[in-house]
């Protein structure tokens, strides 16, 4: 009678949690995404009801399961009703949310986000993926750029996962545990119409002011890490460590470079095809050179974490994700941004009005090598480029 009376009441708990999560859960999808980006940390009080309503579940489930054993000797295995999946982005935000809302639509699913910060693009949140090993909080990593991708693989923090839908991406774009979305091309900026023929370039002379973003970050981590291994770590360094010797200035992200190109008050600085294009939607005088030696292409990626806390529905997001017409959808919502698709066709390469053909030539980097190589480069290439 005591183990009747204590299903009883559990089961009476659950059915009010069950019918309170159902109208919230009607609520929410009158509410826009931003106010249900939970997990943003400008958001404590939303993420302490999805932390309490998740903790709730997880007790509350395995308790009645225990108490259903007292009077039956199996019990039926319980369908999930939890539709949310935990995204973390470092896409640009502006561009990332309406594709986010997109995916909701076409999945179902409810998307909790939380988006990096310009100045720590994809290592903030695959330091914090890192951060949260033991008990994993994210569910799907997208990466607006490769390393910081391949640098979790490399930590195992990461699971595999064949997605279909990526099975008419080039070989090279699809790795065991992340498929690639979309790709951006390192570009040098101007203030002035140049020739430049080689990326890879150092000025001859320290008159005229240039500058990089932070290697420790975002896609010019990539760059760093894409000359180490075509040519040497060795190769890699001194490059940076000659335009240091030249006067760059190191800023915190790309579009920090390219609005002080914009603006005049550089000359020129490396930067991607998007930071371009968003100085170019504002009427800015900014110019591009064409150079046809040492390009490099940054793509994003899509991940499954190891250990995501809800792992079908992370498959669920991936597929949307990754298919044709997803990586389509965020073609078509951020200038700046390539199919992979199409990687080796001039025509690909328009975006903005602009015409960004000559990295179609653009060499084929061993990804495979990737992690080892910055491992070794990155400490180094700190002290070259700390002031």
């Amino acid at each position: 009678m005591e183990a009747d009376a204590r299903a009883a009441f559990v089961s009476g708990k659950i059915g009010w949690i069950m019918n309170r999560d159902r109208n919230e859960n009607a609520n929410r999808q009158r509410v826009p995404l931003s106010e249900r980006e939970a997990l943003r940390s400008n958001d404590v009080p939303a993420a302490r009801r999805m932390r309490h309503s998740l903790t709730v579940r997880v007790l509350v489930v395995p308790l009645v399961l225990a108490c259903s054993g007292c009077n039956r000797s199996s019990t039926q295995p319980v369908a999930a009703s939890d539709n949310s999946v935990t995204l973390y982005c470092s896409v640009d935000q502006e561009f990332a949310r309406p594709l986010i809302q997109r995916l909701e639509q076409k999945t179902g699913l409810r998307i909790a986000v939380l988006y990096d910060t310009e100045s720590t693009k994809t290592a903030g949140l695959a330091n914090r993926i890192r951060a949260e090993r033991n008990r994993p909080r994210c569910d799907v990593y997208w990466a607006s750029a490769l390393l910081q991708t391949l640098l979790l693989s490399d930590d195992h923090l990461l699971q595999a996962y064949d997605s279909p839908a990526r099975a008419d991406l080039p070989a090279r774009f699809r790795g065991k545990d992340w498929t690639g979305v979309g790709v951006r091309g390192r570009l040098m900026l101007a203030s002035k119409a140049r020739a430049d023929t080689d990326l890879k370039f150092v000025p001859s002379s320290s008159s005229a002011p240039f500058a990089l973003s932070n290697p420790a970050f975002g896609t010019a981590s990539d760059w760093a890490t894409a000359y180490a291994t075509r040519n040497s770590d060795a190769g890699a360094l001194n490059f940076f460590r000659q335009l240091k010797a030249k006067g760059a200035r190191v800023l915190p992200g790309n579009g920090d470079v390219a609005r002080e190109v914009a603006e005049g008050n550089l000359s020129f600085g490396w930067a991607d095809t998007d930071d371009y294009l968003n100085q170019k939607r504002e009427k800015k005088a900014i110019f591009l050179a064409r150079p046809v030696k040492d390009n490099v292409l940054v793509p994003g990626a899509a991940s499954l974490v190891a250990g995501a806390p809800h792992p079908e529905n992370a498959r669920r997001l991936i597929e949307a994700l990754v298919s044709r017409d997803g990586e389509a959808a965020l073609v078509a919502q951020m200038p700046g941004v390539f199919s992979l698709r199409g990687v080796n066709q001039k025509p690909n390469w328009r975006s903005g009005g602009e015409d960004f053909s000559f990295l179609a030539s653009a060499p084929a980097d061993d990804y495979a090598k990737w992690p080892a190589s910055w491992k070794r480069i990155r400490e180094p290439l700190a002290q070259i480029l700390t002031p």
